[in-house]
C-alpha cells in the first residue's frame, strides 16, 4: 500500500488558508464600506509608466480639436477685471465726442444696410409664374 502524495504548494496553501493573513481589499471590500460614496475608479489600475499620470484627465476631442486647448482657467478672473475696469470708465465719463460720432455713424450704417436689404426683398417678390402651355 501505497502513502498519501500532498504536493508542497498545497500544503503552504493550507496553511495560508489557516492563517488569518490579511487579504487584498477588493473593490466589492470598498463599495461595501463607503456604501453611497463609493466610485468605481478604474484608472489606479493602469499599468504606466508614470503613475502620476494615472489621473490626468482624458482629453474631449470635438471636430478633431481638443476642447481643453480653448479653456482658460483665469477666465472668470480677467473678466470681473474687465467689469471692474467698465465701471470705472463709466464713472469717469471717458466717452469723448470722437468715440460719440463713430457709434452714430455706425448705427445710421446698420440702418442704411437694413433699408437696402428689404427693398432688394421687396423687389425680387413676383407672382406665380404661367407654363408655356397655359399661355396659348
Amino acid at each position: 500500500e501505497r502513502p498519501p502524495f500532498i504536493p508542497e504548494g498545497a500544503l503552504l496553501r493550507r496553511k495560508a488558508m489557516e492563517t488569518d493573513a490579511p487579504k487584498r481589499k477588493l473593490e466589492r471590500d470598498l463599495e461595501v464600506e463607503l456604501g453611497d460614496d463609493y466610485t468605481l475608479d478604474l484608472q489606479k489600475y493602469w499599468d504606466l509608466m508614470n503613475p502620476e499620470e494615472k489621473q490626468d484627465k482624458i482629453p474631449e476631442i470635438w471636430e478633431g480639436h481638443n476642447i481643453a486647448d480653448y479653456i482658460d482657467p483665469e477666465i472668470m478672473k480677467r473678466l470681473e477685471d474687465l467689469e471692474q475696469e467698465e465701471e470705472l470708465r463709466e464713472k469717469a465719463g471717458d466717452e469723448d465726442e470722437e468715440m460719440r460720432e463713430i457709434r452714430q455713424l455706425a448705427s445710421q450704417i446698420r440702418e442704411k444696410r437694413k433699408m437696402k436689404i428689404l427693398a432688394s426683398k421687396e423687389k425680387d417678390t413676383q407672382g406665380p409664374r404661367m407654363p408655356r402651355t397655359a399661355k396659348k
